[in-house]
């Protein structure tokens, strides 16, 4: 991974109260609602979230193909929405369900048209092509036509069109769907290179969370258009490494065992067993477990076993994602005011 500790470089990306409203079913419906980030050059940024979170809708804005109901986008300094020719000078993308590639052509035909847009002009189409075909393991399958291609075949012919690009800000949705194990961490290794070894900004949206917190310096939590989570992978993990405990207890769960944690902590879930109950608690300070625990006690409750749950983004996600009338209050990069 690559971190950027500059403090006078200029985002490469900058996002200013950014909303993106429609209609359905005669109510309006934000699904991103006044968003504020910077992106800085040469990082991996990995947006999280449940379905429906804004995430898609969020990258489709930076790219210039859904228009800003309200806000601004910047990339490289340039407004999208005013100059989306200029911005997209600079980008490439992939996304899920589109059509990144030509069907109809051959792999071989789709990568010599790609590296003729953005990277126009330039002596080294040729090694730039080899270069995609080799990285993603396409030798066999360059004469084919990419119609006749496997999902997952056909993921890695649009990712190598978006690379062969020589983008400096790559756009990723689900990048690792339809790829096997051996082809994901092959992805995330050439990402990883990308950004170290070329500076190219990296966005990416996926629910392989594993890969989030492999490869990217930063993760930004969305929820119902908002962001209610930004900080670097590791800080992430961190927070949530002691804060997220599961209990069980015999039986269920009586109301005033409920209000009385409720008052104090946040229950990320509650699922009734046969014969007893199952919590997972966010605990705002691991020490005050044992609080946690005496009071389900004096409520009654016997408890069978207490246990912290897994440091991933896994848990991170868990603990954000549980239903809410109001957003939560959003995490800032630690060291940020």
């Amino acid at each position: 991974m690559t971190e950027n500790d500059d403090p006078t470089t200029d985002p490469i990306i900058s996002v200013e109260k950014l909303v993106v409203a429609y209609e359905r079913s005669e109510e309006t419906v934000r699904a991103v609602d006044g968003i504020d980030l910077q992106i800085d050059p040469g990082t991996i940024v990995g947006l999280i979230g449940p379905n429906g979170a804004g995430k898609t809708t969020l990258l489709k804005t930076l790219l210039g193909l859904v228009s800003p109901t309200g806000g601004r986008v910047r990339v490289d300094g340039t407004d999208v929405a005013e100059h989306p020719h200029r911005a997209h000078a600079t980008m490439a993308a992939v996304l899920e369900g589109a059509r990144s590639t030509y069907w109809r052509l051959t792999v071989r035909e789709n990568l010599e048209f790609f590296s003729r847009m953005n990277a126009a002009g330039r002596g080294d189409e040729r090694e730039r092509i080899r270069a995609a075909i080799d990285r993603f393991n396409l030798t066999d399958l360059s004469d084919e036509v990419v119609n006749d291609l496997s999902r997952g075949q056909k993921q890695r012919v649009s990712l190598a069109a978006a690379l062969v690009q020589d983008p400096e800000i790559l756009f990723l949705d689900e990048p690792t769907l339809g790829l096997d194990t051996e082809g994901s961490l092959e992805l995330q290794s050439s990402l990883v290179d990308l950004a170290e070894q070329h500076g190219t900004t990296i966005v990416l949206s996926s629910h392989d969370l594993h890969a989030i917190e492999s490869i990217c310096d930063r993760g930004i939590v969305l929820d119902d258009g908002h962001v209610v989570a930004d900080d670097t992978v590791e800080n992430l993990v961190d927070v949530f490494r002691t804060e997220v405990y599961e209990l069980v207890i015999e039986g269920a769960l009586s109301p005033s065992a409920r209000g009385e944690i409720e008052r104090a902590y946040e229950i990320v879930s509650c699922t009734e067993l046969r014969d007893r109950t199952a919590l997972e608690v966010a605990v705002p300070d691991g020490n005050r477990i044992h609080d946690l625990t005496g009071a389900m006690v004096a409520h009654g409750s016997q408890i069978e076993s207490v246990r912290t749950l897994e440091g991933s983004l896994e848990a991170v996600l868990d603990s954000l994602s549980f239903e809410r009338s109001e957003p939560l209050e959003r995490r800032p990069l630690r060291g940020a005011p």
